[in-house]
């Protein structure tokens, strides 16, 4: 009967390194199954906002029946407007007139419903989270003490694009498109001092790439640009900056007009998602 020799020390060693490197893998999966995680949450979060956001559209009317709205769409020179509260009803609407200050000007209007910050709230934001100090208790320090801070990170605006005026068609019979556009941490209540839109002209050099005469800006990969000349959103998926310039790679193709070399854009800051929700059923 033979005796099997005993384990060595090298033998050891060799197990518990490769026991080593089988624990950094496992180790690795949680930083990428947390982040994998924020972002599924913050997916749900941003679908559930644009349903509601589609609901309060269609229980106010928002693109046929507000006096605001369709005022402002008879009078805008580009057949769009975008509709968003918070600078009205904080009182910032001086330092927000217009969506686009370079050319392709989008009027900003507030609807008749949501002139006041607790309407805003009401009306154009997500009650997503509750607020807890660090007892137990739901923080009220937010509200007066009262009112349980539901954290409302997520809020959304519209952009109601018309199509081109036609004879057979007069304006009131239009058909109006509705974009629903989903904030992540819009710093609603500070918008005159923290801006979120900075327009620049940019220059078209690929089906998909745009070049920003400047470096240091907010645009981001997986961010949000608006073309205010035809009310379009663009996905960023790369960044380059060099020589001053600022290259962004866009999800889609841009639409242009045939030789067409520039474009009138904003850079959306804390914009997640936008959700095109089509021309409704109300007229």
């Amino acid at each position: 009967m033979t005796r099997r020799p005993a384990v060595t020390l090298m033998e050891v060693l060799i197990a518990m390194f490769i026991m080593a490197i089988g624990m950094m893998a496992l180790l690795a999966l949680f930083p990428v199954g947390a982040v994998s995680m924020a972002q599924a949450l913050k997916d749900d979060r941003c679908a559930y906002a644009s349903s509601m956001a589609e609901n309060v559209a269609i229980v106010n009317n928002v693109r046929y029946g507000d006096a605001n709205v369709t005022a402002a769409l008879a009078a805008s020179p580009t057949g769009m407007v975008y509709v968003d509260p918070y600078p009205f009803a904080y009182g910032q609407i001086a330092a927000l007139p217009l969506l686009g200050t370079l050319g392709g000007v989008i009027p900003r209007v507030a609807p008749t419903f949501a002139l006041t910050p607790q309407l805003a709230d009401r009306w154009f934001s997500l009650p997503d989270d509750i607020g807890f100090n660090a007892s137990g208790t739901p923080d009220t320090s937010n509200t007066g003490g009262i009112i349980i801070d539901r954290g409302r990170r997520y809020t959304w605006a519209y952009l109601l694009r018309q199509p081109a005026l036609s004879p057979q068609f007069p304006s009131a019979m239009k058909a109006v498109q509705l974009f629903a556009v989903v904030y992540s941490g819009r710093p609603v209540n500070s918008l005159a001092t923290t801006p979120s839109e900075w327009p620049f002209v940019a220059t078209v050099f690929l089906p998909n790439g745009l070049q920003l005469p400047a470096v240091g800006t907010t645009a981001k990969r997986g961010g949000w640009i608006l073309d205010t000349t035809f009310g379009n959103f663009y996905r960023v998926t790369n960044i380059v900056e060099s020589g001053g310039v600022t290259t962004l790679e866009t999800q889609q193709n841009l639409q242009v007009l045939t030789g067409q070399t520039t474009m009138n854009i904003v850079i959306m800051d804390y914009v997640a998602e936008v959700f095109d929700k089509g021309f409704g059923w109300q007229q």
